[in-house]
């Protein structure tokens, strides 16, 4: 890599990844910044990733962290045969991502996808200095998000079938990338709440973390509110500029509320002026945490674990956390912090100091009765919603099915079948669309002769069935 300077270092601050789902990456976005005297113009091609793929890079990252927390160079034995020697790489698997980022669907294809396109990121920065009155120009740096992937393919026999999948993924991070992470020169971030977080809201997280940080004496602090211009916003997040400021509040309601319930933020709230609208924001005392792989520098910040943090935010005194903590499960003492936020929201009137009700809650295991009906209907929604997703992913898979077994037997009438074989289909064919009253048109009439040809030509080759097919298909 050439010459280091802000840019290539903290590239997080540049507009790479949308807010939203969306993805566009056919336009060239080129950004301008100044500090110190010194201007520089990136231009990012291939950026404007969605929401999803942040999410993903943040999980590449925790990954690597995880593997190789001490930094070094590290021989990693790939197949039966081969060694790979290095400080800067990640070997994991579709199974390992899947499970960090807690997600349900058995997608490969959409992270095989995503990795690609996130390595086809492609930054260029060129600074212009100001020296002796003349404007010089220099190239700061190229390069990418991601150096190298590569698709470790395995291979399994088994009764006679020969059936080759991917295995492993090794990927390669960029040099300053590592460097980035040995010096902890990111800003904080706890990725076991961006784990639990909506896509959407990860990106605000991302500019809550990026603006509430400062150094003093070497040390991180964090402030206690920020304010944040809507115009910057959005143009960080890649998003629509909204005119209307109703727009402008719903158009971040969700991740607010998403980040409030988690403990991120204590309070918003919207200003509104001729010119502008500004978001005022009152965070909580850590809106991050420090986990195992953290720097020396940082070591006076109490090391608490996720759920720790958030009974510490509730106010929970620190004998009483340890005793909870050290007592009952994590996914136990969630759910009652759950029925907590639920019950403050919606029937305030029963919480009679905070810290003491959610220690006695989980200590004594209190019941609401509302909010488990509240839960029960949620479990069905998502369960409604599951059900249409595998009905409408059960008719694309037909459709597919029929589209195969169309394409295989037009491919056999066109290449195998004989000009005899032909005329007889043609005879048959004619025999059956003769009869169809309805027919009115040339065209309507050549569209089912074709569907009664692929008929006969089905029952004559041997094709696979649906459950056949669907097992090749997986495959």
């Amino acid at each position: 890599m050439t010459k280091k300077h802000k840019t290539s270092i903290n590239y997080l601050k540049l507009p790479i990844f949308t807010g939203s789902r969306n993805i566009d990456t056919s336009q060239t976005k080129v950004i301008e910044y100044e500090e110190n005297d010194v201007k520089s113009i990136v231009e990012i091609q291939n950026g404007n990733l969605s929401n999803y793929h942040r999410k993903l890079f943040l999980c590449l990252e925790y990954l690597f962290i995880k593997q190789n927390p001490t930094f070094k160079e590290v021989v990693y034995k790939i197949g039966d045969k081969e060694e790979v020697r290095s400080d800067k790489i990640l070997i994991t698997s579709f199974n390992e991502i899947r499970e960090i980022l807690n997600s349900k669907s058995k997608n490969y294809k959409q992270i095989i996808d995503s990795i690609r396109e996130l390595q086809r990121v492609n930054i260029t920065s060129t600074i212009n200095k100001k020296v002796d009155n003349n404007i010089e120009k220099e190239m700061g740096s190229q390069f990418n998000l991601i150096n190298k992937v590569r698709w470790i393919t395995n291979i399994n026999k088994k009764d006679n079938n020969t059936r080759i999948y991917t295995g492993e993924i090794l990927i390669e991070f960029q040099d300053f990338h590592i460097q980035n992470l040995k010096s902890n020169y990111y800003r904080l971030i706890n990725f076991e709440l961006v784990r639990r977080l909506s896509n959407n809201s990860v990106r605000f997280f991302d500019y809550l973390n990026l603006n509430s940080y400062y150094q003093k004496e070497g040390t991180y602090r964090q402030k206690k509110k920020v304010k944040f211009e809507y115009k910057k916003l959005v143009e960080f997040l890649l998003l629509k500029y909204q005119d209307k400021n109703s727009y402008r509040e719903r158009q971040f309601e969700k991740q607010l509320k998403e980040l409030k319930e988690k403990g991120v933020i204590k309070s918003y709230e919207w200003e509104h002026d001729f010119f502008s609208s500004f978001l005022h924001i009152n965070l909580s005392q850590s809106i991050n945490l420090w986990g195992t792989y953290n720097p020396k520098q940082i070591d006076n910040v109490e090391k608490l674990t996720p759920v720790e943090n958030k009974l510490k935010e509730y106010g929970v005194p620190p004998k009483q956390r340890e005793f909870l903590v050290k007592g009952f499960s994590e996914e136990y003492i969630n759910n009652k912090l759950e029925q907590y936020e639920y019950i403050t929201k919606n029937i305030p009137h029963k919480i009679r100091g905070r810290g003491s009700y959610i220690y006695n809650s989980i200590k004594d295991d209190w019941i609401d009765d509302s909010f488990t009906e509240y839960k029960e209907k949620n479990k069905q929604k998502e369960l409604k919603i599951i059900t249409k997703k595998e009905k409408n992913r059960l008719e694309e898979l037909h459709n597919e099915y029929e589209e195969y077994i169309n394409s295989k037997c037009m491919d056999y009438i066109k290449r195998i079948m004989t000009e005899e074989e032909k005329k007889e289909i043609d005879i048959l064919v004619y025999e059956k669309v003769k009869n169809y009253k309805f027919l009115s048109t040339d065209s309507s009439k050549s569209f089912y002769e074709e569907i009664e040809r692929i008929n006969i030509v089905k029952n004559r080759i041997d094709l696979p069935d649906y459950n056949k097919w669907l097992e090749i298909h997986k495959e």
